[in-house]
């Protein structure tokens, strides 16, 4: 079963595929790792704009030229986008009650015990 952060990577590679952009993250995304994707250096700038009206913050990466099956060598970069990760309910940890304190005084084990170790 998916997560809703793995859900959110699998709609958002393939809004990035429509709007020219490939993503190069394995599907479904490994908890902790950002969603990679490529894009050619001439849709760079028009798929980052549409990233960012979407609220999306895209980092660069790195630059490489791209092969193409045409025989062709295109400039394309490399960006990578951190979607949140899903915060694990944690229950009540808390341990309530009374604490000990040395109001109440020690008890005879203890007191031989620390006779014991102390030497007095």
């Amino acid at each position: 079963m998916l997560t809703e952060r793995q859900k959110k990577a699998e709609v958002l590679a393939r809004e990035l595929r429509q709007i020219g952009a490939t993503a190069t993250s394995a599907l479904p995304l490994v908890d902790g790792a950002p969603l990679r994707f490529r894009v050619l250096a001439t849709r760079a700038e028009a798929v980052l704009r549409d990233l960012a009206e979407a609220d999306w913050d895209a980092r660069f990466v790195s630059s490489a030229p791209e092969f193409r099956l045409d025989g062709t060598t295109a400039l394309s970069y490399t960006y990578e986008i951190h979607l949140p990760v899903e915060r694990t309910a944690v229950p009540g940890d808390r341990i309530t009650g009374e604490l000990a304190s040395s109001d109440k005084g020690r008890s005879a084990e203890v007191e031989a015990l620390l006779k014991y170790v102390r030497g007095k």
